[in-house]
């Protein structure tokens, strides 16, 4: 009896153990990728390697990115560009990491290369962390077309999962970065425009309502 209640207890616990597990993110290509909501820099600079920026709709968020080598940060909708614009040296690594690592779970992003000849490709990788600031993966982005700009490349996470750090790298180096989207597991804020616009849609709704019962016993009348 007692060996039979051990058999029991240990295999109780094993399924515990199982069930109890931490999960092992798993975050995959984004097919189409997300084009919305976009990271916008806070200042731009030119000639420097790191800046700020805000998810539009996620003001408390901040997200920090940083390039291998100097280049040029816009200002506003973000892009990232090498220093002498058509000439290199070109940028390897772009990284971005956040301040809160509970919110992104989708991201995608384009890419432009030193002009080449149609029909050439290259190799990006996305390596991922997750909420405990470790590599956990890599999503390869394989015979990428260098002719002209890209279109959207992304991950989204399989299981809730979400980002605290994402760094895309390719070994012959980006001539410009742009379009960062990202998505979060929570609704975005809207922005203060979008609230100053709805505000002045139930205004205008309101007044032609009250307009209207104004006008209804003289209607009537006629």
């Amino acid at each position: 009896m007692i060996k039979t209640r051990g058999i029991l207890a240990a295999a109780f616990l094993s399924i515990a153990a199982v069930s109890f597990s931490p999960a092992h993110a798993t975050f995959v290509l984004q097919d189409p990728a997300i084009t919305a909501p976009l990271l916008n820099f806070t200042s731009g600079c030119s000639n420097c390697n790191t800046t700020d920026g805000h998810v539009a709709g996620y003001a408390s968020i901040l997200v920090t990115a940083t390039s291998s080598g100097n280049t040029d940060f816009s200002n506003g909708v973000a892009t990232v560009s090498t220093v002498n614009g058509q000439n290199p040296p070109l940028f390897t690594t772009l990284t971005f990491t956040f301040s809160d690592w509970s919110v992104f779970n989708a991201f995608s992003f384009q890419a432009e290369f030193n002009k080449r000849q149609t029909g050439e490709s290259t190799d990006i990788y996305v390596t991922w962390y997750d909420q405990t600031g470790v590599a956990h993966g890599t999503v390869p982005f394989l015979d990428v077309d260098t002719n002209g700009l890209t279109s959207s490349l992304g991950i989204h996470s399989l299981d809730g999962e979400t980002l605290s750090k994402i760094v895309i790298y390719d070994s012959e180096g980006f001539k410009q970065m742009k379009q960062f989207a990202f998505v979060g597991n929570v609704a975005p804020v809207p922005e203060a425009s979008t609230w100053a616009m709805m505000l002045l849609g139930f205004a205008g709704v309101g007044f032609l309502a009250y307009r209207r019962r104004g006008q209804g016993p003289a209607l009537r009348l006629v």
